[in-house]
């Protein structure tokens, strides 16, 4: 019998830990599989993560698909929702056996290769026609400019590769697109006008630039390779930085101001875009899509070290063999063997600088161009996305007005239970009211939680009260460690001068009509970033 996994949250409504939650839990299911012999294809897909898991534990157990929670006929028998948050809140034995059998029958059906041990690379079986181009250590390509030295990462777009370019005696990263990706597709245009621009701007030294690019034509297709510069780990907090300075959240905020502030000047909107390399596609199961996976760190120059000094570093490349399941030929769709990312953090520990990169264009879009759909994470998604409405280059506002604030709090501004659109607009009027009737009228479900004039409706039943919790408390809510914020109207006495100047810009920028937020210049311009070394 496969081991229930036990399931424990800290708070309910204001501090719910669930990223963490969710990748402890991430990690004790790859035990299982890997104690059960399942394959590791059940647990590395984040569409089965986010859709099987989270749906059928979460939604099927506990709650609807509005977030309401709800009996799970395997666990409870008939409860008030009170008992059963009480028993949500201390803990719950959630058996997923038949959850991980299901999906690992349904895999191995039509599988040509034996899946991976590893649960860091990629599935072979994606190696096939119009899919990923087959990539072992010592390639060369591009007439043996570029020798492939050791992974990345990868994604749904296809596999990130640290490689050395011979003719500039340079380390590069090289992008190796999957065959149903267009040679000609629009990130490789975008970044070319980003690379040839002559525009004068501060924020060009934080956006990636376009080193080469060529087709490779192998046995899957015809696959592009983009060729960028190495950049570091994902932006994250600073470990021990006291939960109220100011200085790294405002040194770091400014730089992705200038980078978007850049692209906004060629008429570019970034759009969020998703998580390119370094790929932690299956490590950050459940927090790889944030828009922070698009801000990395720059390195420092090691362009003259040894492949053998890079390994003393990265560690040598871990090989995964690569076979059929009928025990045919290998063939040469697939490579020999797959490789797990190198330990980009290890790299970034000796090369570290606080300057940011921002990447990833699969998302952009000109500032011309009137999309039908953007991609953005929930969290950082505007009203005008999560509640449908026309969509502008002012979306990239409202994403940098999140991730300011989750640099200076490290958690999200928008909280979100399962990080589905309802989630995030129940959220986004609990915070700044009643939205514009053109966005109200497209949200089906408003009036389950909310009344005509937007105030929360009461609990009943399965449906919990939407408690409102305004932008001002959010702020106000920094000045206190994470354990001791409330809710609240957020005017019960003034802000300290540094959150007073964090929520005027925010108050700003984070508002539904998206033709009033503020520009890039006047985020730089404001009084927030003139402000140096400061804490409340």
């Amino acid at each position: 019998m496969v081991e229930a996994v036990k399931v424990e949250y800290i708070g309910w409504e204001d501090d719910f830990r669930y990223a963490e939650e969710k990748q402890r839990i991430t990690e004790h299911i790859q035990k299982i599989a890997a104690d059960n012999g399942f394959t590791h294809a059940c647990v590395q897909r984040a569409e089965w993560i986010t859709d099987r898991l989270e749906k059928y534990v979460f939604t099927r157990l506990w709650f609807n698909e509005d977030g309401d929670l709800e009996k799970g006929p395997e666990l409870f028998e008939p409860a008030t929702a009170n008992t059963l948050k009480r028993e949500f809140l201390d803990s719950a034995n959630v058996h997923i056996e038949c959850v991980l059998v299901h999906i690992h029958r349904g895999l191995m059906s039509s599988r040509t290769y034996a899946p991976s041990p590893s649960t860091f690379t990629e599935d072979p079986d994606r190696y096939r026609k119009n899919a990923l181009h087959p990539v072992t250590i010592g390639d060369l390509f591009e007439c043996g400019r570029y020798r492939i030295v050791h992974k990345l990462g990868s994604g749904s777009f296809g596999t990130v590769w640290l490689g050395r370019d011979r003719t500039e005696n340079r380390y590069v990263s090289l992008k190796i697109l999957s065959a149903d990706i267009p040679p000609d597709c629009k990130e490789l245009r975008i970044l070319q006008e980003i690379t040839e621009s002559t525009v004068n701007h501060k924020g060009r030294e934080f956006v990636l630039q376009l080193l080469d690019h060529f087709t490779i034509c192998g046995p899957n297709g015809h696959h592009l390779c983009i060729v960028a510069p190495v950049a570091g780990d994902r932006l994250a907090r600073k470990p021990g930085l006291p939960y109220n300075s100011l200085e790294w959240p405002r040194m770091i905020g400014l730089q992705v101001a200038e980078a978007l502030g850049y692209l906004h000047i060629l008429g570019i909107a970034h759009g969020g875009g998703s998580i390119s390399y370094p790929m932690r596609e299956y490590g950050l199961t459940w927090d790889a899509d944030c828009y922070t996976s698009n801000i990395l760190s720059q390195l420092l120059p090691f362009d003259d070290w040894t492949e053998g000094e890079l390994y003393d570093v990265l560690g040598p490349p871990i090989k995964h063999p690569v076979r059929r399941l009928d025990g045919g030929p290998r063939g040469n769709n697939a490579p020999a063997y797959t490789v797990d990312p190198a330990d980009i953090a290890a790299l970034e520990a000796r090369l570290h600088t606080d300057r940011i990169l921002l990447i990833d264009f699969g998302a952009a879009f000109y500032h011309h161009e009137r999309p039908d759909r953007i991609y953005t994470p929930a969290p950082f998604a505007s009203p005008e996305i999560v509640f449908g409405g026309e969509l502008t280059s002012a979306v990239d506002q409202w994403a940098f007005g999140c991730l300011l604030y989750e640099l200076c709090a490290d958690r999200s501004l928008v909280k979100l239970l399962f990080g589905w659109n309802n989630d995030a607009m129940k959220d986004q009027v609990a915070m700044l009211g009643k939205p514009p009737e053109a966005l109200w009228q497209n949200w089906e479900r408003r009036d389950k939680y909310f009344h005509p004039n937007g105030a929360p409706k009461e609990a009943q039943g399965r449906r919990l009260k939407v408690r409102p919790l305004p932008l001002k408390q959010r702020v106000r809510n920094l000045e206190k460690p994470l354990g001791e914020r409330c809710y609240g109207t957020g005017d019960e006495a003034p802000l300290a001068p540094d959150l007073q100047s964090l929520y005027d810009l925010l108050k700003r920028i984070l508002i539904y009509d998206a033709r009033s937020r503020l520009s890039f210049e006047a985020v730089k311009a404001h009084p927030f970033f003139r402000a140096q070394g400061s804490t409340w």
